[in-house]
């Protein structure tokens, strides 16, 4: 690939570092991105694509030392990395990016990556449904005009992939401190219709239902979901953990199920979840497996490499739990192994969301390895006071990073600033218009402060002069009618008067009887 880039790169003013030094690039199982990190462990300042290189330094255990095509020098996962000695040559991806998208593609997506190289910022995909065009004419005899669309990170393509993880330990038996089952009562008993296993399998079939909602994501064509749960075995404790892929992949298929797999079809969910129900929780708290298994249905953690992702799907695990980790091996062997699994998962792109239901009744607080968890893979963490808070806070969970969507007119000085945005980054708002050509500006921000905007030129024709008048003609023609009825009417009685006087005169002329002669 070096080779094949090198004239291009020197046309851009750019030359390949170390032409002949070992490189590293991401390993097969990476399907999006590779991060790059400023020191081991710390912010993410760039990214590998599959098949791309930069130049190996050193590795130090967890961590491989790399320098940039820019001259800036990260840190990259070893277990998401592999070193290619040169002078071996990158597999051609340009070759099936012509297969699979054509010259133009090719084109555009190497672009796109000399621009991450290059130290260029990331941007957000702003698409508007509505207004549909620039330079638009909105005739309307209402002033406001409807803005619509979505805003994703840049290169998602709008896409999502989904995987709630549901805890299933004995511990899920607990009441939730909630109306689950909404008989209007709570029902505090262990194993009854209010627990948090329950509760959890509630919130996640109302979220299936509020994406099939959504208004891009009818018949699901957007957003696949999928069902894992996780509880393992406690005859498992004290076993060790080895930090590696493979380890992990195993240890989720022991002590973590896939119940469905990424799907489309919401009505399998719910029937799934609903499902579900009649299983009872038992065994202890894996987070690493959870996690395993989450990252296995998403395609990431596979046993052997597997094709890359067409869609290009933003993919998340929203992560819900009761308790702390407990396995494998002993709670610190547990607690680092579910942060391995996290970082894993954050190396590949995957967005972990923690939830936390109700508190630790050890610590009266919560357990720090469920903030970290997010930290470790780019999610976010939530605390609930009450395990069945779940219920109505999962559905109106965002996993776009859309903080914010702004609308402007600059012609009549009006702005709504805060657009509440969708779960997946759709928005919707009426803006206040002048009549005559309107300057419109649509922003949206992300929650790492990358942004982007959109100006339109939008022409409001006032359609109630022309409806006042319509109505004015109308209520004429009325008159007008009534008017002609009233001439038919008289014209009619004149003639019939005239036809009465014209038989009265030829009665008249007829019975006169003419004078003798003399």
């Amino acid at each position: 690939m070096r080779r094949t880039l090198f004239p291009l790169l020197l046309a851009l003013g750019v030359a390949p570092a170390a032409a002949f030094a070992d490189s590293v690039v991401a390993s097969d199982q990476v399907k999006s991105q590779l991060n790059v990190r400023k020191a081991a462990g710390g912010a993410v300042i760039a990214s590998l694509q599959p098949g791309e290189r930069a130049v190996h330094l050193a590795t130090r255990g967890d961590w491989r030392e790399i320098e940039l095509p820019d001259g800036r020098v990260g840190f990259v996962s070893s277990a998401w990395s592999r070193v290619v000695p040169e002078p071996e040559l990158a597999p051609s991806t340009a070759h099936l990016a012509v297969e699979k998208g054509g010259l133009l593609a090719d084109v555009r997506g190497f672009l796109r990556a000399a621009a991450t190289r290059l130290g260029a910022k990331p941007r957000v995909d702003l698409v508007l449904q509505e207004p549909a065009q620039d330079g638009a004419v909105h005739e309307h005899d209402d002033p406001l005009l409807p803005v619509a669309g979505i805003a994703t990170p840049e290169g998602s393509s709008g896409t999502y992939d989904i995987v709630i993880a549901l805890d299933a330990s004995t511990s899920t038996h607990a009441f939730s401190e909630a109306d689950v089952n909404g008989d209007g009562r709570l029902d505090p008993r262990w194993k009854g219709p209010d627990s948090i296993y329950r509760a959890q399998l509630r919130a996640a079939r109302e979220l299936v239902a509020e994406l099939g909602r959504l208004p891009y994501n009818r018949g699901g064509q957007r957003i696949r979901v999928a069902v894992v749960s996780f509880a393992g075995d406690e005859n498992g404790a004290g076993q060790p953990f080895e930090k590696s892929p493979g380890a992990l992949l195993q240890l989720a298929q022991l002590d973590a199920a896939e119940h469905v797999p990424l799907t489309t079809d919401y009505a399998r969910l719910d029937r799934e979840l609903e499902r579900l129900a009649s299983r009872e929780p038992a065994g202890s708290t894996d987070f690493a497996a959870g996690i395993g298994r989450s990252l296995a249905a998403l395609g990431v953690l596979t046993a052997e490499p597997a094709p890359a992702d067409p869609r290009r799907a933003q993919k998340a695990i929203l992560f819900l739990t009761d308790g702390k980790p407990m396995l494998p091996g002993d709670r610190k062997t547990a607690e680092r192994a579910a942060l391995y699994a996290s970082r894993l998962a954050g190396e590949a792109g995957v967005h972990i969301h923690t939830f936390a239901l109700g508190h630790d009744v050890v610590r009266r607080g919560v357990n720090p390895v469920l903030p970290r968890m997010a930290e470790r893979s780019g999610g976010s963490f939530t605390q609930l006071a009450a395990p069945g808070e779940i219920v109505a806070l999962l559905r109106s969970t965002s996993f776009s990073f859309v903080s914010s969507v702004r609308v402007a007119n600059a012609t009549r000085g009006d702005e709504i600033a805060e657009i509440v945005t969708a779960i997946d980054g759709s928005f919707y708002a009426e803006l206040p218009l002048a009549e005559g050509p309107n300057e419109i500006e649509v922003e949206a921000v992300l929650n790492d402060g990358r942004r982007t905007s959109k100006k339109l030129a939008i022409t409001w024709v006032d359609t109630k002069p022309r409806k006042a008048l319509q109505a004015k003609l109308a209520a004429l023609r009325e008159e007008n009618a009534a008017l002609v009825e009233q001439l038919r009417a008289k014209l009619a009685r004149q003639i019939k008067t005239a036809k009465k006087r014209e038989a009265r005169d030829l009665e008249i002329s007829v019975s006169v009887p003419a004078a003798p002669r003399r």
